[in-house]
């Protein structure tokens, strides 16, 4: 017998003014359950709107309805857009209704598309449009606790290695229920979580032109909300199928925080301003710098929104090792050794960026699998070569790290549902 949640919150994010079937859309999810798990759940499933009473002994569903908000078309070259518009937004207060909370107020809830006239005929799930059908196994994995979720830590150019981390686990058939992302593994994120993987393949073609027009966002970091919101057609982090937690870190309050409404632009510039080096994003009276500064691997936050599998991604590789010279045999040569001003750069150098790496390191859990990169030489020097996007993806491509982390994450999303049937 499969043990359920206690209770999911189901978001339709429909329009068209249909009303829901309810009851053939029990039946689906009934059978989409039976998928992952073919021993009877603990108890049986009610959809219920809210409000709605429940037997005692029942699993409810509470299914809202949540249209989404229209979308505006995309510019051909943001980075034209972005000029032509700069004086409108060259302030770093952000724009439009915005929510920011702790990591104890995010709310856990299911975010469906659903064909509501294909539900409503009847017809068994594997004849249901495709979308849908995808959209009721999500629902039936949070029931069943079998939900998987991806948190990529920032690191810069790097960072688009996650891009096909996540291409990879999606060929694999391993589902991805939720991403959490500091810095660019917010802004990885947004892509894949708005346009799928043909949104990571727009961003990594705009690498040479993102590259070209950083550098006005130390300026202002509204540049980069402008930006991404024409790129991604002014998406709202509330009205994404698949979660994205854009990770940010409140100066006011000294912590980390999550965006849960707002737009995907919004959620990237919060997160990716990296404090002296962009300039910071202001909402209402509190101060938002560089995620990454308080959380850069948010594997806890995807765990606690029930995760039972989180692949994540240490992105930032870390320095080779430094092998030490030759003593010289001379007391002048050993002075001018200890003093050498070179090697003394490399050295801060190598650990900042193992500090950054260490910091980021995970802790080990049978329920956690990490990518970490093989050692580069001068990784920090390169983070924001964004003009080298296609060649950090080819180079991933081939990593066999990244490989081994994706076997390890098919064999423990195939274990995961095994070792639920047991």
């Amino acid at each position: 017998m499969v043990r359920m949640r206690e209770a999911v919150v189901v978001k339709v994010l429909q329009t068209g003014g249909l009303d829901l079937p309810l009851e053939a859309l029990t039946a689906r999810l009934d059978e989409a359950i039976r998928e992952l798990a073919p021993e009877p759940p603990d108890r049986p499933i009610v959809l219920t709107r809210p409000g709605t009473p429940v037997e005692e002994g029942c699993l409810p569903v509470v299914v809202l309805e949540s249209p989404p908000p229209a979308i505006g078309p995309a510019s051909r070259r943001w980075s034209s857009m972005v000029w032509k518009r700069l004086p409108a937004f060259a302030q770093n207060r952000c724009r439009g209704q915005v929510r920011v909370v702790p990591y104890t107020d995010v709310a856990h809830e299911c975010r469906v598309r659903l064909d509501v006239k294909a539900i409503a005929t009847g017809s068994p799930l594997e004849e249901l449009p495709a979308r849908t059908r995808e959209s009721l196994r999500r629902v039936a994995r949070a029931l069943t606790g079998k939900q998987v979720g991806i948190a990529l830590g920032g690191a810069g150019a790097w960072g688009l290695a996650g891009a096909v981390l996540i291409q990879e686990l999606e060929k694999r058939g391993v589902p991805i229920d939720m991403i959490a992302g500091s810095s660019s593994g917010a802004l990885i994120g947004a892509h894949y979580c708005v346009g799928g993987s043909d949104g990571i393949e727009r961003l990594v073609s705009r690498g040479p032109e993102l590259s070209r027009t950083m550098w006005m966002m130390s300026f202002t970091s509204a540049i980069a909300e402008v930006g991404f919101d024409e790129e991604l057609l002014g998406a709202r982090l509330e009205a994404l199928e698949i979660p994205l937690l854009p990770i940010v870190s409140n100066l006011s309050k000294r912590r980390a925080e999550v965006i849960v409404e707002g737009s995907a632009g919004l959620g990237i510039r919060a997160s990716v301003c990296a404090p002296g080096v962009f300039g910071p994003t202001l909402i209402g009276d509190q101060v938002y710098v560089d995620g990454a500064m308080t959380d850069n691997h948010p594997t806890g936050l995807v765990e606690s929104l029930g995760a039972a599998l989180v692949v994540s991604g240490n992105l930032l590789p870390a320095a080779r090792l430094r092998v030490g010279q030759h003593e010289s045999s001379t007391f002048w040569g050993r002075v001018a050794g200890n003093l050498d001003p070179i090697g003394r750069m490399n050295d801060t150098a190598a650990a900042l960026a193992l500090f950054v790496h260490m910091a980021s390191a995970p802790e080990p859990s049978p329920h956690h699998i990490t990518y970490e990169p093989e050692a580069v030489s001068a990784p920090l020097l390169h983070t924001f070569e964004y003009n080298k996007a296609a060649a950090i993806v080819a180079h991933a491509r081939q990593d066999r790290l990244l490989h081994a982390t994706v076997d390890a994450a098919e064999r423990a999303w195939k274990g995961l549902l095994m070792g639920r049937r047991t």
